[in-house]
């Protein structure tokens, strides 16, 4: 069904050597895929609501508009890439994939992909509040672009739960165990084609296709420069490696069209 050959972006000399790939301490690694859980949920409820042009639930923003409130539930989702560090210093949680059967080498994808889907939550979420604010959000959600993005965020949202999950429950897989893995994966595959407006697009919308393929936590000392981009965090040298972007620039959310 999904998981292809094509090979996944690769990113220079962002790749660890292999014997400095250990995987962190889970720490709140549970939050993190409830969080993303979350966001699948409400995004299939969305989804429902403009396939039958029924009401979407809308936080309560009064002034200036708020990204992070909703009607996708993104607050503090930067706060999962802040983990303490010994003697009571502040370390970050940065992710990427393996190929089991490749060797240790890592791609360090997983985080440009992580902020990818966030931005388009985020200006989801602003798309929303703006039609909201003008009282014409129901209107807005026939828009031709939503079916793209609101879609995009179910399976995106999917891919990431599914492979949090596995990190947690196998944090060092082996041959033996990458079916369990594969059969989480495809539940939750299952779970985004039955919440799309277009499941017929879904392969399309996976950010790596390639299996096997597992997550990874690889810790992060904090130093100058860092920053979190889209809510997920980056040092100053992968932002300008995957992203392409000044070292202090906070890149913009891939723009919904105007409410008008």
């Amino acid at each position: 069904m999904l998981f292809g050959l094509r090979k996944a972006l690769t990113a220079g000399g962002l790749t660890p050597q292999p014997e400095a790939v250990e995987p962190s301490a889970l720490g709140n690694l549970e939050t993190l895929r409830d969080h993303v859980s979350d966001i699948l949920l409400r995004a299939g409820r969305i989804a429902a609501s403009v396939r039958e042009e029924s009401r979407v639930e809308m936080p309560a923003v009064s002034g200036k508009l708020d990204p992070e409130a909703g009607p996708l539930p993104l607050k503090a989702f930067f706060e999962h890439f802040i983990v303490p560090g010994p003697n009571g210093s502040v370390g970050h949680r940065f992710f990427a994939y393996r190929y089991p059967e490749g060797g240790d080498a890592i791609d360090p994808n997983a985080q440009f992909h992580l902020q990818q889907f966030l931005g388009d939550a985020l200006s989801f979420n602003l798309y929303c509040q703006r039609a909201h604010q003008d009282g014409c959000l129901g209107v807005a959600l026939q828009s031709p672009s939503v079916p793209e993005f609101i879609d995009a965020i179910i399976v995106r949202s999917a891919f990431f739960a599914a492979l949090i999950e596995n990190l947690i429950t196998c944090p060092q897989p082996r041959d033996g165990q990458l079916d369990a893995l594969r059969a989480t994966l495809d539940r939750y595959m299952l779970m985004a084609s039955d919440a799309m407006l277009r499941p017929a697009l879904l392969e399309t919308m996976v950010p790596l296709k390639g299996w096997p393929v597992v997550l990874v936590d690889v810790p992060a000392e904090a130093h100058d420069g860092d920053h979190f981009i889209n809510g997920v965090y980056f040092t100053a040298e992968q932002a300008r490696v995957l992203l392409g972007s000044d070292a202090n620039a906070r890149q913009a959310p891939r723009a919904m069209p105007n409410v008008a």
